[in-house]
């Protein structure tokens, strides 16, 4: 990591005052709602009410809109890879200062939430369950922060939150609309009980793999309860961002920074 391109990306977040608010907004907002709650329904009292880990993209998802594809409209990243700085470090630079702070963020806002929970309900000190959602904001932080490592890689300015958004609204549109259509079709045309299985299977592997993308989390709370999904979840979890990281380096790379290839 390069120390100096984590502390820059965090001064220009810091020198934005649209982002700024939204953190401000996003930190406050569940604070206000679960404690209203507290305050108007007795029986919240006894349960430690915390955001869903959930949260910690959208953390990430502020930190990192625009991370290098702003420098790239600017052209700024031309003088830092004019510097004997490689691609590969570059990037992961970068991952880590958007990973690194959303994972702050996130954790403050959890501690705050559960403060509250503690200071109304003091037998809640007890309850652990804010740790497992601790761990998985923080992989879930990690993980999203590679994904928009790699769409900020592709363009210029914010167009990434564009793809972002594009990409989401079409798999939506797909599961929601294609996938019963396609079923269907394969019905009709005959295929039989195996086909529509078939079908029914390849549309949900696809499915499931545009949630890995996505939402790359591993859950702590289902394997602390005894899930056997950690195998599974962390081999995931580890080849998006592995996935993402790399095709960052492989476009970056093959633009106009030649002299900053590894």
């Amino acid at each position: 990591m390069n120390r100096a391109i984590c502390v820059n990306t965090w001064r220009q977040f810091k020198s934005n005052n649209v982002r700024l608010i939204l953190l401000t907004l996003l930190i406050l907002a569940p604070l206000a709602h679960f404690t209203w709650r507290r305050c108007t329904y007795e029986y919240d009292l006894m349960e430690d009410m915390i955001s869903y880990p959930f949260v910690a993209s959208l953390f990430a998802l502020i930190w990192g809109v625009g991370v290098i594809s702003c420098e790239r409209q600017h052209g700024t990243i031309s003088l830092v890879l004019a510097r004997p700085l490689t691609v590969s470090r570059y990037v992961l630079s970068k991952w880590f200062a958007v990973g690194f702070a959303a994972s702050l963020c996130s954790l403050q806002c959890l501690f705050v939430e559960h403060a509250v929970s503690v200071i109304l309900h003091p037998p809640l000190l007890s309850n652990l369950d804010f740790v497992a959602n601790g761990l998985e904001r923080v992989i879930l932080a990690f993980g999203t922060a590679s994904m928009l490592i790699f769409y900020s890689s592709l363009v210029t300015g914010l167009k990434d939150l564009a793809l972002i958004v594009g990409t989401l609204f079409a798999g939506m549109v797909g599961m929601q609309f294609l996938r019963p259509i396609l079923i269907s079709e394969v019905c009709m045309r005959g295929a039989g009980t195996a086909g529509q299985q078939f079908m029914t299977h390849l549309t949900n592997v696809v499915g499931s793999g545009f949630a890995v993308f996505f939402f790359p989390n591993i859950p702590v709370s289902e394997i602390l309860n005894g899930s056997n999904a950690i195998f599974t979840s962390t081999i995931n979890f580890v080849c998006v961002v592995t996935v993402c990281l790399s095709l960052a380096i492989f476009f970056l790379s093959r633009k106009e920074f030649s002299y900053g290839q590894d």
